[in-house]
């Protein structure tokens, strides 16, 4: 009897991709293609095994950089410039108001060209990857690339929407304002608009990048973590007593996770290095924010006008914006430093349970204390108490501000009151 052979289902080339993600180099791979359209990263990423070098600049990538090169420059010449200086403002609002998204657009040209200068790290960050993804997998606690690689697509997904729902909110606000203060019709000029939307999304864009490989890190920390709790648990240690050689594979292993541990903190430093100019400018940035957002809350209680809402919303969706951002790189700054931390705790707690490879477990916490991961720009910690530091701020300039408005009346926000006709501001220029 004749068995005819059964027919195996065929992938479609969609399904082979996200059922084949199986390291470090495919996983990135939407990271470095967003970053690619929005002129960060001029590269084409090789995604096989042993490829080298691992990044390409194609001709294509090249005239995206210069692309987006030229747009930024034109700025100059869009006349947003001066459509923001006719704003119902004090003059002190319009020019800081300027001179910040200015030097945003600038920063983000100069991050672009750096980018672009940092291939040869970028590959040692992707290689050092690699090199300890494959220690992990020796330890038997391997990073699921597939998992990481859909949260990666989420996490650029998520925050593409929420920047098109915070541009909602403000195009509607902007809607109302329009058509109670004919002067804000100024304001949302169409040419205007878009290049400041397209400069303030492509400079959140490494924001992002920094959040995933944020995440990846926190991951393969306590991926460590977990390898050590596994291999020196004591209650697991004391069933394999009458085992001849697990002092010699209790070496082994801790050398391999000394290696991991230092290959990760070194990982660390290095993806900070790169992205340190991004982080400070989005801090700087989000300061202001804040700074702008809080007074402009405090001064909407005492001139209640249609120009003063408009402000106060506009400056309060845009560091919620930012704050979207800031927030989660604080949080996962911390959590890499507490999970590199947490290695050392478990070090010692082996030392004080037990007798095996005392010696080896002394140089790992040795290592430990003088080699731990921390997520720095150089100057502060991506941390807590960088949030502490942001928001003490925002509270004492707030408060100079408010102390200025009370003794020079109209000093910042008194342009934005329709409702008085005679009154001038302070600071405008006499017509």
């Amino acid at each position: 009897m004749s068995t005819q052979p059964t027919s195996v289902p065929r992938m479609s080339p969609p399904m082979k991709y996200w059922f084949n993600i199986d390291n470090i180099h495919q996983t990135v791979g939407p990271i470095f293609r967003t970053m690619k359209w929005l002129g960060f990263l001029p590269f084409t990423l090789d995604a096989s095994a042993n490829a080298l070098p691992l990044l390409r600049m194609r001709p294509s990538d090249a005239a995206l950089l210069t692309g987006w090169q030229l747009y930024i420059g034109s700025m100059f010449f869009s006349g947003w410039i001066e459509t923001v200086q006719e704003l119902p403002m004090s003059k002190i609002m319009i020019y800081f108001s300027l001179l910040m998204y200015v030097v945003m657009s600038v920063l983000t040209s100069v991050i672009q060209l750096r980018l672009a200068r940092s291939r040869a790290k970028i590959e040692r960050l992707l290689r050092m990857i690699r090199f300890v993804d494959e220690l992990l997998e020796q330890l038997s606690h391997g990073v699921d690339h597939s998992r990481q690689h859909l949260g990666q697509v989420a996490l650029i997904a998520a925050s593409f929407l929420s920047s098109l729902g915070f541009v909602c909110v403000e195009w509607t606000v902007s809607w109302f304002a329009r058509e109670q203060t004919p002067v804000w019709k100024e304001f949302f000029h169409l040419s205007a608009a878009i290049f400041y939307y397209a400069v303030r999304f492509a400079s959140l864009c490494p924001l992002v990048v920094f959040v995933g490989g944020l995440l990846a890190l926190r991951a393969r920390f306590r991926k460590l973590n977990d390898a050590f709790r596994f291999h020196f648990d004591t209650a697991r240690q004391l069933e394999l007593d009458d085992e001849v050689d697990v002092d010699g594979a209790d070496r082994d292993r801790l050398r391999t996770i000394a290696v991991c541990h230092d290959g990760l903190t070194e990982v660390v430093e290095l993806f900070c290095d790169i992205f340190n100019l991004q982080i400070i400018s989005a801090c700087v940035s989000y300061t202001i924010f804040c700074i702008f957002a809080m007074y402009s809350s405090v001064a909407l209680v005492t001139q209640d006008t249609s120009g003063t809402q408009f402000v106060t919303i506009f400056y309060i969706t845009a560091c919620l914006h930012h704050s979207s951002h800031i927030l989660p790189i604080m949080k996962l700054g911390s959590d890499v430093r507490n999970e590199g931390k947490q290695l050392a705790v478990l070090v010692h707690r082996t030392i004080n349970q037990s007798s095996r490879a005392v010696c080896q477990l002394r140089l790992l916490s040795r290592q430990l204390q003088h080699h731990s991961p921390r997520v720095s720009c150089g100057m502060f910690s991506f941390d807590w108490t960088l949030c502490f530091s942001i928001f003490s701020g925002t509270a004492t300039y707030t408060m100079i501000m408010t102390q200025f408005e009370l003794a020079v009346p109209r000093f910042f926000m008194g342009a934005l009151v329709p409702d008085q006709p005679n009154a001038t501001n302070l600071l405008a220029p006499v017509t």
